[in-house]
C-alpha cells in the first residue's frame, strides 16, 4: 500500500482523494471470491480504455488481493483468498480444476483429523 507524504499531497486534496480511493478500493471495484477468478479473463479499465488479462498487475494482501489497471492504477477486481469447504465442494462440482484438487486435500486433511 502506498503512504501518501509530504506537503504536495497535502495541498492537492483531490490528488490524495483519487490515491486513496484507489488504495482503499473505488465502489466500481468488482468484488468476487477465489473460484471465481479468472486469471485469464480480459479487464477493461471504466476509466482510462486500458485492456489486459486479469492475472497480469495483480497485487497481493493479507485475505485479498486485487487486480488493477496497468495504466491510472484504477481497481477493477478485488478477490477475496480465504475459501471455506462448502464453497470448494461448489466449486468442484462445477468443474472448477483447481477445486477438485483443492477439495481433494481439504477433505483428506479432515480425514486426517479423525
Amino acid at each position: 500500500m502506498r503512504v501518501l507524504r509530504g506537503s504536495g499531497c497535502l495541498s492537492q486534496p483531490s490528488v490524495r482523494v483519487v490515491s486513496l480511493r484507489r488504495q482503499i478500493g473505488d465502489p466500481v471495484a468488482r468484488k468476487i471470491g477465489y473460484w471465481e477468478y479468472d486469471r485469464d479473463e480480459v479487464l477493461t479499465c471504466p476509466d482510462c480504455g486500458w485492456a489486459g488479462r486479469a492475472g497480469d498487475n495483480v497485487e497481493y494482501h493479507s485475505a485479498v488481493f486485487d487486480v488493477t489497471c496497468r495504466d491510472c492504477e484504477k481497481m477493477l477486481v478485488i478477490v477475496r483468498v480465504e475459501v471455506d469447504l462448502e464453497e470448494t465442494r461448489e466449486a468442484a462440482e462445477a468443474g472448477h480444476p483447481e477445486a477438485i484438487e483443492a477439495l481433494a486435500k481439504m477433505e483428506a486433511h479432515l480425514a486426517d483429523k479423525d
